[in-house]
Formats: structure tokens, C-alpha cells, sequence
């Protein structure tokens, strides 16, 4: 599960909806769990509006949960 050593990023407003490449993804609290028991590191800085998560090597892990970024666009 390599990605080019490249950190990608979850982020969750105050409402808990996670923003994955700009798309809404459901489920905030469901992703976090799922995320932490496949065993993918998470940094999370925490901060007043948002929290900053750094997913790291998770593309081939998700194939087909979550899209991956548009190169094109």
C-alpha cells in the first residue's frame, strides 16, 4: 500500500461531516472508526474549527470507498 510517500488529508468541520478531495463523505463518526481498526496511522492537530487529519497510504486500502483526486481537474 504505497502511495508515493505522499500525506493526504481528511478534514472535519465542527459538524463532523468529513470532506474527502472536497467531496462530502456520510458517516463522520463510522469513517473515523473504520480508518482507526484498518490500522491506518492518523496525526490529528486539533484546531478551534477543524480538526486536520493525515491519512497516509490509504488509496489501494479504500479502492472503491473513496474517489481518488481528479489529476485532470
Amino acid at each position: 500500500m504505497q502511495n508515493g510517500g505522499k500525506c493526504l488529508t481528511i478534514l472535519i468541520d465542527i459538524t463532523g461531516t468529513i470532506l474527502f478531495h472536497g467531496k462530502l463523505v456520510d458517516g463522520a463518526i463510522e469513517g473515523l472508526r473504520h480508518l482507526r481498526e484498518s490500522g491506518i496511522p492518523i496525526n490529528a492537530l486539533t484546531k478551534p474549527e477543524t480538526i486536520r487529519l493525515f491519512v497516509k497510504n490509504h488509496y489501494k486500502h479504500h479502492k472503491g470507498k473513496f474517489d481518488e483526486p481528479d489529476e485532470q481537474a
